[in-house]
């Protein structure tokens, strides 16, 4: 496995509730980043919390990500954590805070890859694909503002 570290910060013109709303329609997601190709809780319940599954597919350098992750944290309008399992195992933590005005975005993220693939490839490509990573965080996090401003 090759391991990732990730630690991605965003800065959103938003009041905390808005963005709250945005990340926890899990489902919606995909319409607003691109890179998520699908994105869908399992079960009946639609609201986030403790226990929840959800599974995403998301697009990457070297092909699609399939994951799944559970919902082992959660204090709305606050933090999210999660475990992940599938193409990426590890968890991640994703924090809100409010800042005159603005909605500070945090999102960690500590995974390794699964497929053998990802790891043949990680081995060489790793700067490459944590760059990519990275962009493709930022461009989410500002189609996120974007998307709130409508």
């Amino acid at each position: 496995m090759v391991c990732y570290s990730f630690i991605t910060q965003g800065k959103i013109k938003a009041p905390p509730e808005h963005v709250w709303a945005a990340i926890e329609d899990i489902e919606a997601m995909p319409s607003w980043w691109e890179a998520i190709r699908c994105a869908r809780i399992i079960g009946q319940a639609k609201k986030l919390k403790v226990g929840r599954q959800i599974r995403l597919s998301v697009k990457g350098l070297l092909g699609n990500l399939s994951f799944t992750v559970k919902v082992t944290e959660f204090e709305a309008l606050r933090r999210i954590k999660l475990q992940s399992t599938g193409d990426l195992k590890g968890y991640g933590l994703f924090t809100l805070e409010e800042e005159g005005g603005f909605s500070n975005l945090t999102y960690r993220w500590e995974v390794s890859t699964t497929g053998k693939l990802m790891n043949f490839c990680g081995r060489v490509l790793k700067p490459l694909l944590a760059y990519n990573h990275d962009r493709v965080m930022k461009k989410g996090f500002n189609n996120l503002e974007l998307t709130l401003e409508v």
